[in-house]
């Protein structure tokens, strides 16, 4: 019996399922090679795809006419992944309403538990694809019913247990609020002021860190955003007068100043760095902003400001000698 006759054979079975259908189509392929006719593995997947049950066709287009040539192990995994949607919102629940396909709520699962059991476990049923095993899940959505119908559908295959309304994830506390706060209500006059208040930290940079801040929230701006920025106007009001203090010197160095905190931003646990650059007793160069990465320890953190840092003097180093301002000794940091 050839490949795929075999494998037709193989699909009629209405209770077949991806695993069984792949291990055994490597079975298949296996003994091919055994005796002789080895099967290319992109022949063995085409194979596979034309052989799927009718509930799985939908995504066979979208395999054939991707541009990677497609490997077992990719295909196992898209397919898994394709039957157990199809399961867990395809497949009606009894006492329960199948969820509207153009509202499907979104779901972010967190770590297993091995030893978490639920009604279908303990009335003697393992988890279909799982050998058994229990697993803790966060359902999040906008939602309520949906998501208990999904919490629903996924128990009658798994073993799971609904841990509740999400504290924490990933070491990151979540603080449930009904709508993220009031919205406000002009959103382009916030966009527009706070674009503005970019340019004032040019002269200004005692204010950077707060402008930056304020400028996070542009794309939906709430009116505790809004009171945030209008602090800001008022210490701008407040502060006109001051300014920063140029005076003439003969000492020509350049000194840096670096500084970061741990983890300083309750929304991202980024750190924040910051540098002043001073050329002689004036100050010519500043900054504080979010570092790119998590820093893991303060000594990443402040590496990272310090590289920060001797990266402006190397560019205003360089910049200077293309003025033919000469430094007095190496830069300072």
């Amino acid at each position: 019996m050839s490949l795929n006759l075999a494998l037709q054979d193989l699909s009629q079975k209405s209770d077949e399922f991806v695993t069984s259908l792949m291990k055994r189509a490597k079975s298949l392929s296996d003994d091919l090679a055994t005796a002789g006719s080895t099967l290319k593995q992109t022949d063995h997947c085409l194979h596979i795809l034309r052989v799927l049950r009718k509930d799985l066709h939908d995504i066979v287009p979208t395999l054939l006419t991707r541009s990677k040539p497609l490997a077992y192990s990719d295909l196992l995994g898209v397919l898994l992944s394709y039957e157990f949607m199809n399961q867990a919102f395809a497949r009606p629940t009894s006492g329960i309403d199948p969820p509207p396909s153009t509202d499907s709520p979104s779901v972010n699962t967190a770590q297993h538990d091995t030893s978490s059991t639920s009604p279908s476990s303990q009335s003697g049923k393992s988890g279909r694809g799982c050998g058994g095993r229990g697993g803790r899940f966060h359902p999040q959505g906008n939602s309520s019913a949906q998501v208990t119908a999904l919490i629903t559908k996924l128990a009658t295959e798994f073993s799971i247990k609904d841990l509740g309304p999400l504290g924490f994830f990933l070491g990151i506390e979540a603080v449930p609020q009904p709508n993220g706060g009031a919205p406000f209500d002009d959103p382009t006059c916030y966009r527009s002021i706070g674009g503005a208040l970019q340019y004032m930290t040019l002269t200004c940079p005692d204010v950077a860190f707060t402008v930056n801040r304020a400028c996070q929230y542009m794309h939906a701006p709430t009116m505790d955003h809004w009171s945030h920025v209008k602090r800001i106007l008022r210490y701008l009001k407040q502060s006109c007068s001051h300014g920063l203090l140029v005076e003439c010197s003969s000492k020509a160095t350049l000194q840096a100043f670096s500084d970061a905190d741990l983890a300083g931003s309750s929304s991202d646990h980024r750190s924040t760095g910051a540098y002043a650059i001073y050329l002689g007793p004036n100050l010519i160069s500043w900054s504080s902003r979010k570092q790119k990465t998590v820093a893991r320890s303060s000594t990443k953190a402040e590496y990272k400001g310090l590289a920060d840092a001797s990266t402006e003097l190397i560019r205003l180093e360089s910049l200077f000698q293309e003025l033919s301002f000469l430094i007095q000794g190496p830069p300072i940091l």
